[in-house]
């Protein structure tokens, strides 16, 4: 009996250590007129990760997205608008009848229509969201304008940026006593945030996401990005590799695009599996996080050998087996549109982020085996 008890404790600690498997950093910075956003996507390592670039439609904006296999978690659109997500603690979402819904996709669902903070604010107010959504949004735009939009305690929270910077963690910043709260990834980015006032480059956006980085053994940062939001440029980094980024110039890769296509890429495949090969000198710490050269996804071709030169005269060789045809419908996610179209399609819309779910299979089984080690011990102490 006390063998099993034992048994059972310990597969509580570690479903316990489960449970945390959403710890992502999102923070924007304006600095002289430039305006830079960032984001540490934590999550499982099993779980697959991928972008794509949209072309503008009718009625959309072309944008890069990135996703895992179940929801969209950030992007920017052609005309600088940026967001990203992290999960917060559970909270009752408001609901009023009278408005139309959108589904778990809502972020990607909001850059593709809004050119700016203010459309998007207008926007968020018109919409429902689903009842399992448990996550913050941070949105920013060229202009340096942005704002944290939290639907949590049954009312929508729109809290605009009250620095040069905002940040965001996995607690509400509406109301932290519900948890997630103090977070030490939070103080660390507002110190460097606050520490940069006479210098804020590129560089030290990297350094405050390595800085932030995380891995538990079977989770951790599986990709980050910087966002130059004047620019259209985002600098993507895989699995907590701040040496060797990939350079994707969002406006470029839009011009060989027509209207409506869709072009996704498998992160993996990306960094780790020789589709391309990106060699980034390591000259010191000051140059660690510098990318050595403009390379852009779209030059690459279909099965042939590129070579590239960077501005300092350095060439990197790119081994390309692109499918230039692959669309992101390949991946399992929310398609533009609300929740209530998909259901009249007779599609079901993803109940919760992934997260959540994870979060919620936990709480489960963690909740099945309390009550039987509880049961077992009852019985114990009856004989």
């Amino acid at each position: 009996m006390k063998r099993i008890i034992c048994m059972a404790l310990i597969l509580v600690f570690f479903l316990s250590k489960e449970l945390d498997v959403s710890a992502c950093t999102i923070f924007m910075k304006e600095y002289n007129g430039s305006v830079l956003a960032g984001n540490n996507e934590d999550w499982m390592y099993q779980i697959s990760s991928n972008l794509w670039i949209s072309a503008p439609g009718k009625n959309t904006y072309g944008r890069i997205c990135f996703a895992n296999s179940s929801y969209v978690q950030g992007g920017m659109n052609e005309k600088g608008l940026f967001y990203d997500g992290a999960t917060c603690p559970r909270s009752e979402v408001p609901y009023d009848e009278r408005k139309s819904d959108l589904g778990m996709d809502l972020g990607e669902i909001i850059i593709s229509k809004c050119a700016n903070v203010s459309e998007v604010i207008e926007m968020v107010k018109e919409y429902n969201i689903p009842s399992s959504y448990a996550d913050h949004l941070m949105f920013a735009d060229a202009s340096g304008d942005s704002v944290v939009i939290e639907w949590m305690e049954n009312d929508l929270k729109i809290i605009p940026k009250k620095e040069e910077y905002q940040l965001i963690t996995n607690f509400w910043l509406s109301n932290p006593d519900l948890g997630g709260y103090p977070c030490s990834r939070y103080e660390k980015a507002k110190s460097m945030l606050e520490d940069s006032e006479k210098e804020f480059t590129y560089e030290t956006m990297t350094r405050i996401l390595d800085a932030t980085s995380q891995d538990w053994g079977n989770g951790g940062t599986r990709y980050s990005n910087v966002y130059d939001l004047n620019e259209k440029v985002v600098y993507v980094y895989y699995m907590g590799d701040f040496y060797k980024p990939i350079k994707i110039n969002l406006l470029n890769e839009l011009k060989k695009m027509k209207a409506e296509e869709h072009n996704n890429y498998d992160l993996e495949d990306l960094f780790h599996n020789k589709m391309m090969i990106f060699e980034t000198p390591m000259v010191g710490s000051e140059d660690r996080h510098s990318p050595s050269s403009d390379i852009e996804i779209s030059d690459m071709k279909n099965d042939e050998l590129s070579k590239k030169t960077d501005n300092n005269g350095n060439s990197d060789i790119i081994e390309s087996v692109m499918s230039k045809n692959a669309t992101k419908e390949n991946i399992t996610r929310g398609n533009i549109e609300s929740e209530n179209v998909r259901e009249e399609n007779g599609d079901n819309p993803i109940e919760g982020t992934g997260a959540n779910v994870f979060k919620t299979i936990g709480v489960a089984l963690t909740t099945v085996i309390l009550v039987t080690v509880l049961i077992l011990i009852i019985k114990n102490s009856k004989n």
